[in-house]
């Protein structure tokens, strides 16, 4: 009966029948991102040994605060969220565009372990309650990159059922100057848009590390309501 649902609700939305999703994004691409981590220098992926061990997330953020608002969202799919080792990080709000979120992180498990079918199930899982933080990304105010993917439309049934199924449908209207803040353990933390650009789906480049400059991207498909293109939005931190 599922099954029939999920086709009825493709085919009422006119979606491929296949869906290569935010975590497809990148995701059919995965397996290309293993083969560059092996050749790129450590310092450009910003993947050194002691950065993507799990004790190197600072525990704050992985017990980041909530907003009272996000109660609910919290509270569901907790045993989910163990089995696949999700936490609740910290929070998002754009108020220009009446965009507010709860953001999980996977753990480093799957991202490690260069296991990218179950790191797409890990984000998928993840994506029905809010926005999701790439496992390598780093802390809130932490130089590096924080890397973010949020759906612009619901992929399927159980998105389309979920407050987070289009969270990222007005992405693209962010310009630049724009503000994005983000809320960890107490501290708010104001991000600047400096650009935004169209990438092909396959452009794993999106989710390279760097170690000069304290960045937020912000990655969801484009045009909304396909999958063909993706937006990356870069925010810089203000200080």
């Amino acid at each position: 009966m599922l099954v029939e649902q999920e086709r009825s609700f493709r085919e009422d939305r006119s979606l491929p029948a296949v869906w290569d999703g935010v975590v497809r994004t990148v995701g059919s691409a995965l397996g290309g991102v293993a083969d560059t981590l092996a050749e790129v220098a450590t310092e450009q992926m910003h993947l050194a040994a002691s950065a993507v061990q799990e004790n190197a997330v600072p525990s704050e953020v992985l017990g980041g605060s909530v907003p009272s608002g996000d109660t609910a969202a919290s509270d569901a799919g907790t045993s989910e969220f163990s089995q696949w080792n999700i936490s609740f990080a910290y929070s998002l709000s754009i108020p220009h565009l009446a965009i507010r979120t709860p953001i999980l992180k996977p753990s480093m498990q799957y991202w490690m372990s260069r296991e990218w079918n179950l790191l797409e199930k890990q984000m998928q899982v993840a994506l029905n309650s809010g926005a999701v933080a790439y496992p390598h990304s780093v802390a809130p105010g932490e130089r590096g990159s924080i890397i973010i993917a949020g759906h612009s439309s619901p992929p399927n049934l159980r998105a389309a059922q979920s407050a987070y199924g289009n969270v990222f449908a007005r992405i693209p209207e962010l310009r630049a100057g724009e503000s994005i803040f983000l809320f960890a353990a107490g501290e708010k933390l104001e991000y600047r848009v400096r650009d935004s650009e169209v990438v092909s789906s396959a452009a794993t480049e999106i989710l390279h590390q760097q170690d000069h400059e304290n960045i937020l991207k912000i990655i969801t498909c484009y045009p909304v309501g396909t999958t063909k293109d993706r937006i990356v939005v870069t925010a810089v931190l203000v200080e």
